[in-house]
């Protein structure tokens, strides 16, 4: 019998058992090294990034932030080619809530709708 039909024949025999799957899977945990921790990156908040980056990050299109800065609700400035934001300004972005509609705003919307209007006055 070769060796690779040996250890095929001892880890069959293994599996059979609980102590020997449990003797397999920490022999297994213990030959694969434990992950290199994973440590943030501290970033500068006047740090400038592209629109991508800015959609990388905040999980939004492209199109939202160009509305953003179109709206002027996000500072941005025109770089070379593209629209530039600073980090901070996003992160506060991010962290200011939407305007919120009480129950009266959006019943009187609802009726101008109905009224055949646009919902706009």
């Amino acid at each position: 019998m070769s060796l690779d039909a040996a250890i095929r024949e001892a880890l069959i025999e293994a599996l059979r058992s609980p102590e020997g799957q449990a003797a397999i899977r920490a022999a297994v945990a213990d030959a694969i090294p434990e992950p290199a921790p994973v440590t943030e990156i501290p970033h500068n908040d006047e740090e400038e990034i592209s629109l991508a980056e800015c959609k990388r990050l905040s999980g939004y299109s492209v199109e939202t932030i160009r509305r953003w800065i179109r709206e002027g609700s996000l500072p941005a400035r025109k770089g070379a080619k593209e629209w530039r934001v600073r980090r901070g300004d996003l992160k506060a972005k991010q962290g200011s809530p939407s305007p919120a509609f009480s129950v009266v705003d959006i019943r009187r919307e609802v009726e101008k709708i109905r009224a055949g209007g646009r919902g706009r006055p």
